[in-house]
């Protein structure tokens, strides 16, 4: 951190989505990552001063992307 101090820490992570979701659904994802995550960061809270951020980043543009994970999602579905 800016101020020198060794035992500080700043974590930022960024969630990235594609387009289609409402905002509740994005909100709930949000919510329970930045949950999941500050739980697991719980025990360094306590040991150190840290700071956390989490920002979500939705795509408005098209992507370019290969995906052949649906597929199987569809699949998992089926059997």
């Amino acid at each position: 951190m800016a101020d020198g101090q060794e035992d500080d820490a700043f974590i930022h992570a960024t969630l990235k989505l594609g387009k289609g979701r409402t905002d509740e659904e994005k909100k709930r994802l949000c919510d329970e990552l930045y949950d999941t995550i500050i739980n697991d960061l719980e025990e360094l809270f306590n040991e150190r001063y840290m700071a956390f951020s989490l920002e979500l980043f939705e795509f408005t543009h098209p992507t370019y992307k290969k995906n052949n994970i649906h597929e199987r999602y569809k699949n998992l579905k089926k059997g």
